[in-house]
């Protein structure tokens, strides 16, 4: 017979797991230590963290005490038999049959083997309504201290999620964040810098020209829908901001034009680092220039698309202005 050994130092056979081999504890310890989505995610994240949110979830929607303790419970199995991906897993019967029966001890061990159709529907497809809406953010500050966080919102009235959240959110007003646990720099330390964005990557170059070093030199290209959202950003770095006013968002090559025409120092003068975020088309066409055009290393660029046009979650600058006819007007200050 073969066995396994758990945490709690029982040994049973996996294979006939009964209700009484089953621990809290060991499904704890194990399901802390499994991480989702096969370890290819940026951060540990684990499962046992994840049957966590999803109880705490159940409780913030009114469900039972019966209902959260079924979504704590609904990966238990894993403890055992470990995580496999969803796309992968459904191709494997066997394993499936053996985490039904593994999941089928768990329930009866917390007295959840009565659970009703409707209840496991519940809990397995939620409503639509409980689904939330995201929009994803770059951190302008962050204040870990005071729990005080800083994001920039391009307000486009309400057209959009977050835009309609910023124009009527009230003081007292809850909203769900996830974000990295680790501080990671935007850029090296370099002694020429090329910053370039749209309104949408406006926020995430702004918090590093705020912290780049007096001695360091640079240009600054950012492209947005009016006049009115040009302002001045504090640096202590000795920078040449340029700004282009493209009032037919999401067309045109207005960044990337602007990108070709700036002088850029050779490798021989010294460090070099160019930090690219926007719209994917302008940001891919930017990434060819440094990689083909000037042969610029792979480490020193970074290129990131925030939005694509047509899309929604990222086409952040969507009607963020009246839109003018299909020609593009486009100056340069």
């Amino acid at each position: 017979m073969s066995v396994m050994n758990t945490y709690s130092g029982r040994k049973f056979d996996p294979m006939k797991i009964a209700p009484e081999d089953v621990y809290l504890e060991d499904i704890a310890h194990a399901l802390s230590l499994v991480c989702r989505g096969g370890g290819q995610i940026r951060w540990f994240y684990s499962v046992g963290q994840h049957s966590i949110n999803c109880a705490h979830e159940a409780l913030a929607r009114g469900w039972s005490d019966r209902m959260a303790l079924a979504c704590l419970l609904h990966d238990a199995s894993e403890c055992y038999i470990s995580d496999v991906i969803r796309p992968v897993k459904v191709h494997l019967q066997n394993y499936l049959e053996i985490e039904s029966m593994i999941m089928d001890a768990i329930w009866e061990k917390f007295h959840l083997d009565d659970l009703t159709d409707e209840e496991n529907q519940k809990w397995i497809s939620p409503s639509e309504k409980f689904k939330p809406v995201s929009r994803t953010y770059t951190l302008r500050d962050i204040d870990a201290k005071n729990n005080v966080i800083v994001i920039d919102i391009a307000n486009h009235g309400l057209n959009g999620p977050g835009s309609r959240w910023a124009n009527e959110a009230k003081v007292g007003d809850m909203i769900g964040v996830s974000m990295k646990s680790k501080k990671k720099d935007l850029a090296p330390k370099t002694d020429f810098i090329f910053l370039a964005a749209d309104l949408t990557g406006l926020p995430v170059i702004s918090a590093i020209i705020e912290s780049l070093p007096a001695k360091t030199n640079g240009i600054v290209c950012v492209e947005v829908p009016t006049e009115d959202d040009i302002h001045q950003i504090e640096t202590k770095a000795n920078l040449e901001f340029k700004w282009i006013v493209n009032q037919n968002v999401g067309s045109g090559t207005a960044l990337y034009s602007l990108t070709k025409n700036q002088q850029f120092p050779k490798r021989k003068d010294g460090k070099r680092f160019a930090y690219v975020a926007g719209e994917s088309k302008s940001v891919k066409e930017i990434k060819s220039f440094f990689k083909d055009d000037l042969e610029w290393k792979k480490d020193e660029f970074y290129c990131t698309s925030h939005w694509k046009a047509g899309k929604a979650e990222r086409n952040a600058l969507e009607n963020c202005h009246d839109k003018i006819e299909q020609e593009l007007l486009v100056r340069v200050f």
